[in-house]
């Protein structure tokens, strides 16, 4: 085989790699449309929107904020022992926390007994990346 032959192999086989590795690194993100239908689910307890509360808090810029900071909000134990640790609701704890809320603060706190109000998870790893990606559509 050729010097000329090599090169072009080797740039062919650089090229496959790096396209599979996008394609995989793609699939990894998740989809904010896909997100907003997932969400409606959250709905009954949690809303989008900016300084409204329900059952849960308002998610309305959820990503990147403390943990239990919204102001006048009862949250759990679990909630307020996290925030006083210093837990921010970055994209990969977001998508821990709706893996299995209660196990999230069970380890995060080191605590066997720690609980948390919310109930709903989402078993589906592309469910919670796609919810995620949805949240990071709504404002700080």
């Amino acid at each position: 085989m050729s010097s000329n032959n090599k090169v072009n192999l080797r740039s062919m086989f650089l090229s496959v790699a790096f396209l599979l590795y996008a394609v995989q690194g793609a699939s990894a993100a998740g989809d904010a449309t896909k997100g907003a239908d997932i969400f409606q689910r959250c709905q009954l307890c949690h809303t989008a929107q900016k300084g409204v509360n329900k059952v849960g808090p308002s998610l309305y810029g959820v990503v990147g904020r403390p943990a239990g900071s919204i102001p006048n909000f009862e949250y759990s134990d679990a909630m307020k022992a996290s925030a006083a640790k210093g837990l921010v609701w970055t994209e990969d704890n977001i998508v821990k926390y709706l893996a299995n809320p209660h196990q999230f603060f069970v380890e995060y706190l080191n605590d066997p007994h720690a609980r948390n109000k919310m109930t709903f998870f989402l078993t589906e790893m592309q469910e919670r990346e796609d919810v995620v990606a949805y949240l990071k559509t709504v404002p700080k």
